[in-house]
């Protein structure tokens, strides 16, 4: 069970104080020390979310920027520690979009494929397509000019 659960665990941001910056699962799927892209030094490596946070400015990009990437920083920036609130940080199943753990996601955890693929999901969600109901129309519509949405008439 440890080999399924605690590799599937990812951190849900509150106050930042619990979370490790470099070393805990927090904003992407693997760790950031995993994805750094410069070695981090060893006085950085065991800041806490907190320790990397300016109240009211924001994320202190000048010690976070030299070791990730630019999609890692625009992720980042998306992420905010909860100031107002003090709401603590989370553990939470990482594999799920509420967080749950089940035996049903655990098995699709551990029997996913990583073989890099295009998101099929992606593109039936921007075109407006139940991908397990098509109709025809839509079939027919979306194979005669993939250019225009399921939506437009």
């Amino acid at each position: 069970m440890r080999d399924v659960v605690i590799p599937g665990l990812s951190w849900v941001i509150g106050d930042g104080k619990s979370i490790s910056f470099w070393r805990d699962r927090w904003l992407v799927p693997d760790t950031l020390l995993e994805v750094a892209v410069n070695e981090i030094p060893p006085n950085l490596v065991e800041v806490k979310v907190r320790d990397l946070w300016q109240s009211g400015r924001g994320w202190n990009l000048n010690q976070i920027a030299p070791y990730i990437s630019e999609e890692v920083r625009l992720q980042l920036m998306s992420a905010v520690l909860d100031e107002f609130t003090r709401g603590c940080d989370r553990v939470s199943w990482g594999y799920t979009m509420d967080g749950e753990y089940s035996v049903k996601t655990a098995y699709a955890f551990l029997t996913r494929d990583t073989v890099p693929r295009p998101n099929m999901e992606a593109l039936f969600t921007r075109l407006g397509v139940d991908r397990h109901k098509p109709s025809g129309v839509d079939r027919h519509r979306f194979w005669k000019n993939p250019d225009r949405t399921m939506n437009s008439t």
